[in-house]
């Protein structure tokens, strides 16, 4: 018998709750908001989803199957240090203030030599003026 356990985790209010199935040679990924319905017929799992789509695994190939948070992709612009999605003066700033001790950006490093420093100023300048990328 297979069951499976939605079990509580904190996340964050984007964050999405997924279905994973563990095959050895794929995951596959639902969201929970489209799933539909979830059945056990002749020996496969079978997922619904809400857009009329439907898959087919055999539970003997399942190694796993459990909800998670969703993994997303993440994307990077180089120099936009504030995360808004923009290279422009507040991503200065915010490596100004990272410099100063006010705070703590994960990619205020943007020229990659492990230091954060005037460099880093200089390197988003550059990208604002369009003479780096």
């Amino acid at each position: 018998m297979l069951v499976a356990f939605l079990t509580a985790a904190t996340a964050a209010a984007d964050d999405e709750f997924g279905l994973y199935i563990v095959t050895s040679s794929e995951t596959s990924t639902t969201s929970v908001s489209s799933l539909q319905k979830i059945s056990f017929d002749n020996g496969n799992v079978v997922v619904l989803t809400t857009d009329g789509t439907s898959a087919s695994t055999p539970m003997s190939d399942i190694t796993k199957m459990y909800f998670g948070i969703l993994e997303k992709e993440v994307t990077y612009i180089k120099g936009d240090v504030d995360g808004d999605g923009k290279v422009n003066i507040s991503d200065v700033v915010a490596v100004i203030n990272q410099i100063a001790g006010i705070e703590t950006y994960e990619r205020a490093d943007v020229n990659d030599d492990t230091y954060v420093n005037i460099t880093d100023v200089v390197g988003i300048i550059n990208i604002i003026a369009g003479v780096e990328e």
